[in-house]
């Protein structure tokens, strides 16, 4: 199928790319249906378009990418909207909110978007952790970890 977008114009679509969140995401919950964008190969961004809002469109990467060891807790119920038994078989990505200033890039540690490959469904959690925040700062994050 062919959708319009106000970031990226038309795209082609095919029906097993769109991801489906049950819930949504936090604070957009009448919006279920996405579809990730590879920004290129360099880039180790992606965007995450919703189909219901031609103009709502998050950056997301994974987190693994800056924060090597950004670990996630989660029980089996919170995992049940997207049938997912085990954690370790999810792609797991975070929204960035980017600025012209690398420094201040950041990204949104305690809210991970979790998704079910196998059968393309997702959901976002919030994690009870004070070792994450919501504007995690990922140059600070990178000095942090020596740049490994």
């Amino acid at each position: 199928m062919i959708y319009g977008t106000t970031r990226f114009g038309n795209l082609e679509i095919a029906e097993d790319e769109i991801v489906f969140f049950p819930e949504g995401l936090i604070g957009f919950s009448q919006n279920k249906k996405y579809f990730i964008i590879q920004h290129d190969g360099q880039s180790p961004f992606s965007w995450l378009q919703s189909l219901d809002e031609s103009h709502l469109a998050y950056v997301i990467i994974e987190p693994q990418v800056f924060c090597y060891d950004y670990e996630i807790k989660v029980s089996r119920e919170q995992l049940a909207p997207i049938d997912l038994q085990d954690l370790s078989l999810a792609k797991i990505y975070v929204v960035v909110v980017l600025s012209d200033r690398p420094e201040d890039i950041t990204a949104n540690l305690l809210g991970p978007i979790i998704l079910n490959p196998e059968n393309n469904l997702g959901l976002q959690v919030v994690l009870n952790t004070d070792k994450y925040f919501t504007r995690h700062r990922l140059m600070d994050e990178l000095q942090r970890q020596g740049g490994k």
